[in-house]
């Protein structure tokens, strides 16, 4: 059993030893002209082998690798394994404030930090990664976080106990002394672009007070102001649900559900989505792709006659996803869109409407659920470019009612793209990209693909996990397991590497801290550290 396990550890390293050549950490990520480090994966660290005998390093890379989240043990490891940093301390750390209390800066951050200010001189806050000290000092609990993620703070203060503000514009503003780090971000917030915040994926302090930050959140009054929503209790003792206005008018939804046979798991859709649905303006459109089987085109009959809100079209090409859902939306007669699966099913009454409180927004395009195995365990909780060298779902078999990592599991926030298989955007944004790409990404990719085109025009995608449904994920068309089918999932993913490379693999809503071996947010590449 031990000398599989090292032969499985040796293949692992070779892996790794392959991606890292590829893999670049920016220390300041948002501009080209930041230094750039080669990381090399910490298991090929010769003076980290030394440290370690064979076995504890075997069950450490499993540990590590394997974990749901971060367990505080593996990290202690990895600290030991961390690549050093060394700050340039030729810049001057006058030019910025730190602002938090109860923190202790890591060596080397001060220097850090203001050799970011420097090399990015439209950049007016930066936050970094942290971690927690417990009551015996060791370093604990590390919060590695994504970059600027505007509807993720709107849920809660992600940013941490410290933030770093540039000296000469913070005193220009004359803001009077606030009580807390997340008191002074909300003044500050109306005045920042997004390009003028920048995120260090690099832990530069530790908080004394373990995980305060995320327990004493206040009601502040600012926020509806800034945001003219409603705000709410969260699912988190600390976090906000923002209920952002529904139009006056409230518009037509048109669902989308795609199916060729599959005649029980479309009824259960359709079904659940006519009884459980609060929101009442809505139409549902199946296209029928081809259907074979007599009680299949028999129940379509039936319920076109039936029920008002249903219309079925019939799209007799072969098949290609991208294509359909074109069809339909060209037949759409709402402003806003759904793409829903046929192996989807309503849980809760008013998944639609907390999906269209974020859709009409001016500055959100796609929308994306939280679905769910059928035996309760997650499904999708917003998508994580990068995974598997292509892309993963966010926390997938957790436990249902986990809070998932820094709570990201309950928290409504912006992901970079979110799954078709349960997904609103307005009809206008839809077609002003052009749709889903039917020549490129017939079968798969092409809902992620729909996102970034979206993003790259200055939209934000956010998941919600207000909005909740079963996924029998794939149940309908089945997975691509043949030669063929294999060969063109490998070529749509090609595609997706080629058009969008530098989300594909470091992804803004995620943490080059973070794995993209699994989709787990446990330990990944090594740390980025500020210790000299």
């Amino acid at each position: 059993m031990f000398l599989q396990k090292i032969r499985q550890f040796i293949e692992y390293r070779k892996k790794f030893k392959r991606l890292s050549k590829e893999l670049l950490f920016k220390v300041a990520c948002k501009n080209q002209t930041a230094r750039r480090l080669q990381l090399d994966h910490w298991l090929s660290q010769a003076r980290s082998l030394s440290l370690l005998t064979k076995q504890q390093l075997v069950d450490s890379f499993y540990e590590l690798v394997n974990a749901q989240g971060i367990d505080n043990s593996a990290y202690q490891l990895w600290l030991i394994c961390q690549l050093p940093l060394n700050a340039n301390s030729d810049y001057d750390e006058s030019c910025f404030l730190t602002l938090g209390k109860d923190v202790q800066l890591i060596s080397g951050a001060s220097q850090l930090i203001a050799q970011a200010f420097h090399e990015n001189p439209q950049v007016l806050l930066i936050y970094t990664d942290h971690d927690e000290l417990d009551e015996y000092g060791n370093r604990v609990n590390p919060h590695f976080k994504p970059d600027w993620n505007i509807d993720l703070f709107y849920s809660i203060n992600y940013l941490g106990e410290s933030i770093f503000i540039r000296q000469a514009w913070y005193q220009s503003l004359k803001i009077e002394p606030q009580v807390s780090v997340e008191d002074v971000l909300w003044k500050l917030l109306p005045k920042l672009q997004s390009s003028q915040i920048l995120h260090l994926p690099v832990i530069c302090y530790s908080s004394l007070g373990a995980k305060q930050a995320l327990e004493s959140s206040e009601t502040n009054p600012l926020i509806a102001s800034i945001t003219g929503a409603e705000m709410a209790i969260g699912h988190l003792k600390a976090s906000r649900y923002l209920l952002f206005p529904l139009p006056k008018d409230l518009p037509l939804i048109s669902l989308i559900i795609p199916t060729k046979d599959q005649l029980k798991l479309l009824q259960a859709c359709v079904y659940s989505i006519l009884e459980k649905t609060s929101y009442s303006n809505y139409e549902i459109i199946i296209i029928d792709n081809n259907s074979q089987l007599s009680e299949t085109l028999a129940w379509l009959d039936s319920i076109r006659e039936s029920c008002n809100k249903v219309r079925v079209l019939k799209y007799e090409k072969s098949f290609n996803y991208s294509a359909i859902n074109n069809f339909a939306v060209n037949q759409a007669k709402g402003s806003i869109v759904g793409l829903i699966n046929n192996d989807i099913e309503v849980i809760n009454s008013n998944w639609l409407t907390e999906m269209l409180r974020q859709a009409c927004r001016p500055e959100i395009a796609c929308v994306g659920a939280k679905l769910y195995y059928p035996d309760g365990r997650i499904q999708h909780a917003g998508v994580i470019l990068g995974s598997g060298g292509g892309s993963g779902h966010a926390h997938r078999y957790y436990a249902g009612d986990a809070e998932g990592y820094m709570g990201r599991l309950n928290l409504v926030q912006n992901f970079s793209a979110v799954t078709g298989a349960c997904l609103l955007v307005r009809k206008s944004l839809y077609e002003a990209v052009g749709g889903l790409n039917e020549v490129d990404l017939p079968i798969a990719w092409s809902d992620i693909d729909l996102c970034l085109k979206l993003k790259q025009r200055g939209y934000r995608n956010l998941w919600t996990p207000y909005a909740e449904l079963y996924h029998h994920e794939s149940v309908s068309r089945g997975r691509d397991r043949t030669k063929q089918q294999r060969k063109r999932y490998l070529a749509e993913k090609a595609y997706m590497q080629r058009t969008w490379g530098e989300w594909m693999y470091q992804d803004p809503c995620y943490n080059p801290n973070l794995t993209v071996i699994g989709e787990g947010f446990s330990l990944g590449l090594p740390i980025k550290s500020c210790k000299d």
